[in-house]
């Protein structure tokens, strides 16, 4: 089993004719403006996805895998953690992840992680990692 990619973006469309994927608006920096004090944390009204390819080309059984991504703030604290249950269909080779997260806490500007990691539920030794950042960029201003 290998982790090809992922990445993080605001939406993604399956086309239902062609199977392909589209990714719109790749993130790898936020500027946020805000009238709150620095600090004090900032929900952000933001929905985005973490999409990932994963292909096995010995599998042949349906493959259950837990996927966990945890947002990580520029000071390596853990804010937030998402994550579900994928699975490989009998003889598929291939599997697209889309993991919609909705609204996302910020407390300073800097470089966030978002830690993407991949584990086997059945039995099959397999993890895989990858670290996305995100550069976060805060004006403090009076709106």
């Amino acid at each position: 089993m290998q982790h090809h990619w992922s990445v993080l973006c605001q939406s993604s469309v399956i086309d239902i004719d062609s199977n392909l994927l589209s990714l719109y608006d790749c993130l790898e920096e936020l500027n946020i403006n805000t009238p709150l004090k620095p600090g004090q944390p900032i929900n952000i009204p933001i929905s985005f996805e973490v999409v990932s390819f994963l292909s096995d080309n010995k599998l042949k059984t349906e493959r259950k895998l837990e996927l966990k991504a945890e947002m990580i703030d520029p000071k390596g604290k853990k804010i937030n953690e998402f994550g579900g249950q994928l699975f490989f269909k009998d003889g598929s080779k291939r599997l697209r992840s889309r993991l919609k997260i909705q609204g996302l806490t910020l407390n300073e500007p800097g470089t966030y992680i978002m830690h993407i990691s991949f584990q086997g539920l059945d039995g099959l030794d397999f993890k895989a990692e990858c670290d996305l950042p995100l550069d976060v960029n805060i004006s403090y201003k009076l709106m």
